[in-house]
């Protein structure tokens, strides 16, 4: 989501496209940062650990109660505001990697322009671990179960979304 200096991702990419079309429009662009670790909720952009909590709206809809959004004008200012939460978020040494995501980072940026309002959600997920391979004990394996099982819950939600995209529920969904 974020590559490299030589091979930007996603979101280095978007963003100045972002900006530059709301400059022109007089659009406001706002984010949110946030993790999902062991199937908590954490705003990234709070400077002490805050977590936020899921909620129904009244169109039946998931909110998350308690996060916050910051506005940005520039990339200078988007680029410290979403560093400070890059360095929040979950991150630990395992065998495979010096330094492995414990935690699904989702990127919600909103633009909005007096009556039209757009939200894009950019996810960066953690990946699936095999303990034989990562030989996680304590934490970083009860780490990796909620990983795995949260990217299976995933998995099991597209392909019902694909073929009903209306559908309210979600059979199955934990």
């Amino acid at each position: 989501m974020q590559g490299t200096e030589e091979e930007p991702g996603l979101i280095p990419l978007a963003m100045p496209t972002i900006l530059s079309l709301c400059r022109g429009s007089e659009g406001l662009v706002e984010i949110s940062y946030y993790e999902v670790y062991m199937d908590r909720c954490y705003d990234l952009l709070e400077p002490k650990t805050n977590e936020i909590l899921p909620m129904d709206d009244k169109e039946g809809r998931v909110q998350l109660k308690g996060r916050s959004w910051v506005p940005v004008h520039s990339m200078d200012e988007f680029t410290e505001v979403f560093s400070t939460g890059i360095q929040r978020r979950k991150v630990a040494h395992t065998c495979l990697n010096d330094v492995s995501s414990r935690s699904h980072g989702v990127l919600a940026i909103v633009v909005s322009n007096g009556a039209v309002r757009g939200k894009l959600n950019l996810i960066d997920l953690a990946g699936n671990e095999d303990n034989k391979r990562t030989g996680n004990e304590g934490i970083r394996r009860m780490e990796r179960v909620k990983i795995n099982q949260s990217l299976l819950a995933l998995s099991n939600v597209i392909p019902c979304k694909q073929a009903d995209p209306g559908v309210a529920g979600l059979p199955g969904w934990n």
